[in-house]
């Protein structure tokens, strides 16, 4: 009898602390991505300082070992990566618009961020989204 009510007892826990976990996982992982693109984001004012325009590809602004793409994948550690694979929690892409003579290929840009694999149960931020003006969705 005391083993059934152990249990019992076990599952009620389990069931309490299992979604309260999976939900912990999720907003580490958007917390995670929020970093990364303000990260990406404060690379693209250096890069504006420097060449007066801002980057319109992603390879100008991160490491060498993601240097030839055009979207990046964010693993859970928040490394950045140019394939995806299981880990990757959400796609990162650069939206750069060109000013009215078509003279300078990027005076703004937009950085999205969507939730991938695992991190897509994330219903309440499945998309992320930071602007030159400092825009957030």
């Amino acid at each position: 009898m005391e083993v059934l009510v152990t249990v019992v007892i076990v599952g009620i826990l389990a069931t309490i602390a299992v979604p309260s976990y999976q939900n912990y996982i999720l907003r580490n992982n958007r917390a995670t991505v929020k970093r990364v693109l303000t990260d990406l984001a404060t690379k693209q004012e250096a890069q504006f300082l420097r060449a007066r325009q801002y980057a319109s590809s992603l390879q100008t602004l991160v490491s060498s070992d993601a240097a030839a793409a055009t979207e990046l994948w964010v693993e859970s550690s928040g490394k950045l990566r140019s394939s995806t694979n299981t880990d990757s929690r959400y796609k990162v892409t650069l939206t750069c618009t060109a000013n009215a003579l078509g003279t300078n290929p990027c005076v703004s840009f937009s950085l999205q961020a969507d939730a991938i694999n695992a991190q897509a149960r994330d219903s309440s931020c499945a998309r992320l989204t930071l602007t030159s003006i400092g825009g957030r969705t």
